[in-house]
């Protein structure tokens, strides 16, 4: 019964660390040629989501302190999908990152992409 217990409670912890862990993902589209590795999900003291910057044209993440709020944008655009947010850059500092869904190529809009995990897990 003690082994059961044990073995119970390490899977638990094992749960718990999966599931705030993040994950190094791999991105192509075969239609305009951008290839990105990014991060997705968060780690143990942090939260992130994926934006595209159209300034210096990468997929950069938006982060924050796990326990705070979600940042607010600095503005929104309006496209054909309705108002997208948008956010600092963390690599050029200008207010043109957009928060990206990862279901089209942010750069070109093209559905004709590839976006798979690499393996690599942090926290």
């Amino acid at each position: 019964m003690k082994g059961r217990s044990v073995r119970l409670t390490v899977m638990s912890l094992l749960l718990t660390t999966v599931a705030i862990a993040g994950m190094q993902m791999a991105f192509e589209c075969n239609r305009c040629g951008l290839t990105e590795a990014f991060s997705t999900g968060g780690g143990f003291r942090f939260q992130q989501m994926t934006c595209f910057c159209t300034n210096c044209s990468h997929i950069v993440s938006v982060t924050w302190k796990r326990g705070d709020a979600v940042p607010k944008p600095v503005t929104y655009q309006l496209t054909h999908q309705g108002a997208v947010p948008i956010y600092q850059c963390p690599r050029c500092f200008k207010d043109t990152a957009r928060q990206w869904g990862q279901k089209l190529c942010p750069k070109c809009g093209s559905t004709n992409t590839v976006v798979k995990g690499t393996g690599e897990i942090y926290d």
